[in-house]
């Protein structure tokens, strides 16, 4: 009886779990939630619960898992020990495409108790602005913010490329604009020159590509991803030059662009 018996309660509920028997070990954690004599064991039982009905991926399922990690987190002390609900918990409301909230979850645990950053959290907080949305100038704040405050600006790189990564093209070209203007680039400057030329900014285009053909006299590239881009550059633009005249400098330019980063 008493707190004996919970602490063997535990350990059976964590053999059920082990070997895969859900339905019994659900009904030890059950038990275990309800007292309020062993709080840590309480506070392991309700992430127990938050987990495996998470792992059910339904969504009456991952209501339960939500309220359960809510749970753990207002049983756990400060500190380091919050790390593990908060973390799951934002990555439940990612899976639920609750944007905002994940986020919000998040910069609960960007820093241990020490004031360092978390390396996983940190760059899954990029991730999920990324999937936030919108035109990115909200997120470039953000992660500005936190690129000066650790000395990172490679951070915004990573923004950039996650917003790419998801589709969410004018962000990305937006981060990345900033990221150029900031550390000149020709491997930015020839994504920037793509993005530009689906986006059908001519004037954007123009002017970088006489910027980046200044560059590139100074400059050779061995990068397999960059001469990709410029060969596919080239030849969208050589296809549709043909029927528009005035698109037969910039072919040209983006040819002796190519040529003189990739002499072999």
């Amino acid at each position: 009886t008493g707190l004996l018996r919970y602490k063997i309660l535990f350990q059976l509920g964590r053999l059920h779990s082990e070997l895969g028997q859900n339905k019994q070990a659900n009904e030890i954690w059950e038990e275990l939630v309800k007292n309020s004599e062993l709080i840590e064991i309480k506070r392991e039982a309700a992430l127990r619960l938050a987990e495996f009905y998470e792992s059910e991926s339904i969504e009456k399922s991952l209501e339960k898992a939500d309220a359960y990690y809510k749970q753990a987190i207002e049983l756990c002390p400060k500190g380091d020990s919050c790390y593990y609900a908060h973390y799951k918990r934002a990555w439940l409301f990612h899976r639920l495409t609750l944007h905002e909230k994940a986020i919000g979850e998040l910069e609960f645990v960007l820093w241990d108790s020490k004031g360092q950053p978390r390396e996983e959290a940190l760059r899954d907080f990029i991730l999920f602005w990324s999937h936030f949305g919108g035109d990115g100038k909200l997120a470039l704040t953000k992660i500005e913010e936190l690129s000066t405050k650790l000395a990172r600006p490679s951070l915004l790189l990573e923004l950039a490329n996650a917003y790419f990564a998801v589709g969410n093209k004018l962000a990305g070209v937006l981060v990345l604009e900033l990221v150029n203007n900031r550390n000149p680039s020709l491997q930015h400057q020839i994504r920037l020159l793509e993005e530009y030329y689906g986006m059908r900014r001519w004037n954007d285009f123009r002017n970088l590509l006489l910027t980046t053909l200044e560059h590139a006299k100074h400059n050779q590239l061995s990068r397999a991803e960059d001469e990709r881009i410029l060969r596919r550059l080239a030849l969208q633009l050589e296809g549709e030059q043909a029927s528009q005249a005035e698109l037969v400098t910039d072919f040209k330019l983006v040819v002796l662009l190519y040529l003189e980063l990739f002499p072999k």
